[in-house]
């Protein structure tokens, strides 16, 4: 089974962005998680992070210094890793090193949707787009 959770973090004030102008209590951060279920306890959680300005929802994650991504296995040798995206030799910026990686899912995904039937689909109507092993029940 799979649980969708989602908190947001409220700006304190007008700010201007690339895309726009953000309003004072309008929505200038989320955080949100998946967690995969297993035989009815969570297995594996997924954790992202948005923010409009660096400043915003200070007490959640981040990986520094340009942000990217945490990996965290909690038990018996616990292990924590950081993935630091927006570094030199990569896209040159946190922003565009993220939409690199979506766009490399979009383009995994060309042969699930080659092989769907014709009309509308969304990710639901395609298999999951894993790796070469899954978790099962143990």
């Amino acid at each position: 089974d799979m649980k969708v959770e989602a908190d947001i973090y409220l700006s304190p004030e007008r700010f201007a962005v690339a895309g726009g102008i953000i309003e004072k209590g309008t929505i200038a951060a989320m955080l949100f998680r998946v967690t995969g279920i297993v035989g009815g306890k969570p297995r594996i959680v997924l954790q992202h992070v948005n923010r409009l300005r660096d400043d915003m929802a200070p007490e959640w994650p981040r990986v520094e210094p340009y942000g990217g991504y945490r990996l965290e296995i909690e038990g018996t040798n616990p292990l924590k890793a950081d993935f630091q995206i927006g570094m030199p030799g990569g896209e040159g910026s946190s922003f565009d090193e993220a939409l690199a990686m979506t766009a490399a899912r979009c383009v995994n995904a060309i042969e699930a949707v080659v092989q769907a039937s014709p009309g509308f689909k969304t990710f639901f109507d395609l298999p999951p787009l894993t790796g070469k092993y899954t978790m099962h029940d143990l």
